[in-house]
């Protein structure tokens, strides 16, 4: 196989244990944590989309400045949110990611100029002080009598001051851009699996299954492994996490809309012929040598994965017990579609 592998599924479906379980085989490396600049706002996605389809000179310079804010400053800090506990730069070493990064924005970048930038916000200074300037201006304006076209705007060259901004380059072909980013992705992420002594690498995103057109367009031969598990016990362990709603309708729609969205996804990368293999989480608590030998024919690797055996079946289906009967009802009825089409049955 080429060496790259993307995790993706709903978030508590079970990406985390799939990741452990490949990053037990003697060949794979598997990222601790996910590495967040593919599929988050301001990452490879929206950089792609607006140097591509979305291309406008505001919208290329905007996510060229927002994706080098990322990776350089909110994946750098982790000290700070709202990537706490993020060093890029400490998993890849300072030198190559800086390097990486460096090359990538040269590539997508048609030059760099010092002028007024209007979509960066000011300074605590500068918002405090732009009512009084404005007031001044309208003041003086009025005594002149000068028509609009006309009037001195000294206010916005001092609460706008100059900065360096970055002018983007247009990909008319989207291919060429994915190849850019492929690259980009591809040789940070094998440098970590080298260093390991591993030959193949994985990164795991729940996001991932939302993105896999893209991220089979930017890594052609890459393997995704979407994780499955029954919408009820999905959307039973929303309700126990603080980052989600607390109401089952909230949850359940949600959920629909991510289904909705992988379904689409899927149907996609099987219609170009990408790499795409579906695991269900119960399965693989239930039938560990059956679902490893499933991944390891579709890597094409030997089935050796020893943490799968250590995987316990009765934390998947706790949801199906009568303490969680009443809630269960409700999921069921909103999600009755989407368990059908995820291959459980009601």
């Amino acid at each position: 196989m080429t060496g790259q592998i993307f995790v993706g599924g709903t978030g508590r479906s079970g990406t985390t244990i799939l990741t452990e379980i490949l990053g037990s085989h003697p060949e794979i490396y598997a990222f601790k944590r996910e590495m967040r600049f593919l599929t988050d706002p301001d990452g490879l996605v929206h950089l792609y989309t607006c140097l591509g389809t979305n291309y406008s000179s505001s919208q290329a310079g905007q996510s060229i400045a927002r994706f080098k804010k990322l990776m350089l400053e909110d994946l750098t800090s982790p000290s700070s949110p709202p990537y706490i506990g993020f060093n890029l730069r400490k998993t890849f070493g300072h030198q190559l990611y800086d390097s990486s990064i460096e090359s990538l924005l040269k590539k997508v970048t048609i030059c760099h100029y010092r002028g007024l930038d209007y979509y960066t916000a000011g300074s605590t200074a500068q918002v405090t002080v732009a009512p009084i300037l404005r007031l001044i201006e309208k003041c003086l304006n009025a005594r002149r009598k000068l028509p609009y076209l006309f009037k001195p705007a000294p206010s916005r060259a001092i609460l706008s001051p100059r900065q360096s901004i970055a002018e983007g380059r247009y990909f008319s072909d989207p291919t060429e851009l994915a190849r850019i980013l492929g690259e980009f992705v591809d040789s940070l992420f094998f440098s970590a699996a080298r260093e390991a002594g591993k030959s193949i690498w994985c990164e795991q995103t729940p996001g991932n299954v939302l993105h896999g057109t893209f991220l089979s367009q930017i890594l052609p031969d890459c393997h995704q492994i979407c994780i499955k598990r029954d919408p009820r016990g999905v959307a039973t362990s929303f309700l126990n996490q603080n980052w989600a709603p607390d109401t089952v309708e909230d949850v359940c729609e949600i959920l629909a809309c991510s289904y909705d969205k992988w379904l689409i996804e899927r149907d996609r990368i099987r219609a170009t012929g990408g790499n795409l293999l579906e695991v269900s989480l119960e399965q693989l608590s239930q039938s560990p040598d059956a679902e490893t030998q499933r991944i390891a024919d579709f890597l094409g690797i030997p089935n050796s994965f020893p943490r799968a055996a250590t995987l316990d079946s009765s934390k998947v289906n706790y949801w199906s017990d009568a303490n969680h009967r009443p809630v269960t009802r409700k999921i069921t009825a909103r999600l009755e579609g989407y368990i059908e089409k995820m291959g459980y049955t009601l």
